[in-house]
């Protein structure tokens, strides 16, 4: 989904780690809700209806 800056912190790079890092829990949250809906997450970011 993104680098290792959401994972692992470098020096003047916050920003860019906190951006990576909730875009990778804005993810999984969505896997989570949309599955109850009979949706999953594929891996290229689409809907996949199941």
């Amino acid at each position: 989904m993104s680098s290792t800056g959401g994972h692992r912190p470098s020096p003047g790079a916050a920003h860019c780690g906190a951006s990576k890092a909730a875009l990778e829990a804005l993810t999984r949250s969505w896997a989570v809700e949309l599955v109850a809906d009979g949706m999953i997450l594929t891996v290229d970011g689409g809907l996949e209806l199941v």
